[in-house]
C-alpha cells in the first residue's frame, strides 16, 4: 500500500506543472549583484550552487528572512518544491515558513508571520541536498503569492522553488482589510491606473471593486490624486516617503485564506 501511495504521487508530480516557474520573485534583501529573488525560480535546478542561487543578506534583529513568488493568478497551492544549496551553506534554507497569500505579503510578513491561517506549511530542520524535495501542504491555501519565511535569523539560500496547484477563482472582496502606511508612496515598476477621488474613501472602494488592484496610492492635495497598483510592492525597495501620500494595502482576513487539509 506504501509503495502504492508512493507510485501516485510520483506520478502526480511528473504530470504537474510549477506554476512558479518564470513568475517574478521577490526577496528582503539581496547578496551581491547576480544573487536575486529571480534564481530561485528560473526552473535550474543544476548545478545548484553559489552564484546560481537567491541569496540574501543577515537580516535586521526582529526583521524575518523572507522571499516570495507572485504566481499572478489566484491558486489553491497544493505542495511546494524546495531545492537545496549543495557546496554550501546547507543550513541556511532551514525552519520556515510556506504562506500563501491573497495580496502582496511584504507590508504584512513582520507582523503576520506567526499566523498559522496563512500558513501551508511549517518545515522544521534543514532541507536535505542534491535533489528537489517536495513539501506537501498541511492546510489548504488559496492565494496568488507564495513565501517563505525564515524563523531564525540568518541569511536565506534557496536554489529553486517549485510551486504546484489548481487554479482558484479570484478572491470575493466582501471581507478586506485595508492597512495604510502614512507619508509613504509605492512607486512599482507597473505603471499605476490614476483617478481624481474627493476623499481616500473613494479611493479604496475603487480599489476593491477592481479584481486586479492590490494597493494604492492616495495623494490628500491636488484635488486627491488616487493610484491604483495591480502588481506587489516591495516595502523597502519600492516605497519612498512622502508627506503628501498614504500608500495602502488589501489583505484577505486570516480565515479566509487558509483551512485545515483532509477530509
Amino acid at each position: 500500500m506504501f509503495q502504492y501511495i508512493l507510485i501516485a504521487l510520483t506520478v502526480t508530480l511528473a504530470n504537474a506543472v510549477n506554476i512558479a516557474l518564470n513568475k517574478p520573485a521577490r526577496q528582503i534583501t539581496t547578496l551581491g549583484p547576480t544573487r536575486f529573488a529571480t534564481k530561485a525560480n528560473d526552473g535550474s535546478t543544476t548545478p545548484a550552487t553559489d552564484p546560481n542561487c537567491a541569496h540574501t543578506l543577515l537580516p535586521l534583529s526582529g526583521i524575518p528572512n523572507w522571499w516570495y513568488v507572485d504566481l499572478q493568478s489566484s491558486y489553491t497551492i497544493n505542495s511546494v518544491g524546495i531545492r537545496n544549496r549543495d557546496e554550501c551553506c546547507s543550513h541556511r534554507t532551514s525552519d520556515f515558513y510556506i504562506t500563501v497569500w491573497e495580496f502582496d505579503p511584504g507590508p504584512h510578513i513582520k507582523d503576520n508571520m506567526e499566523v498559522t491561517y496563512f500558513t501551508c506549511k511549517y518545515y522544521a530542520g534543514q532541507v536535505p541536498t542534491s535533489s528537489v524535495v517536495i513539501i506537501p501542504c498541511t492546510t489548504t491555501c488559496t492565494g496568488r503569492f507564495v513565501a517563505l519565511i525564515l524563523t531564525k535569523r540568518t541569511e536565506m539560500n534557496i536554489c529553486e522553488v517549485e510551486v504546484y496547484g489548481t487554479p482558484a477563482p479570484l478572491p470575493l472582496r466582501t471581507s478586506m482589510k485595508i492597512s495604510k502606511f502614512k507619508n509613504k508612496k509605492a512607486i512599482p515598476s507597473v505603471t499605476p491606473t490614476v483617478y481624481n477621488t474627493q476623499n481616500i474613501l473613494q479611493c479604496s472602494i475603487m480599489c476593491m471593486k477592481d479584481d486586479q488592484c492590490f494597493s494604492f496610492n492616495y495623494k490628500f492635495s491636488a484635488g486627491g490624486n488616487c493610484e491604483l497598483l495591480s502588481v506587489g510592492v516591495h516595502p523597502i525597495e519600492e516605497t519612498v516617503v512622502s508627506l503628501e501620500w498614504t500608500w495602502s494595502v488589501l489583505s484577505k482576513r486570516n480565515e479566509d485564506v487558509c483551512k485545515l487539509a483532509g477530509p
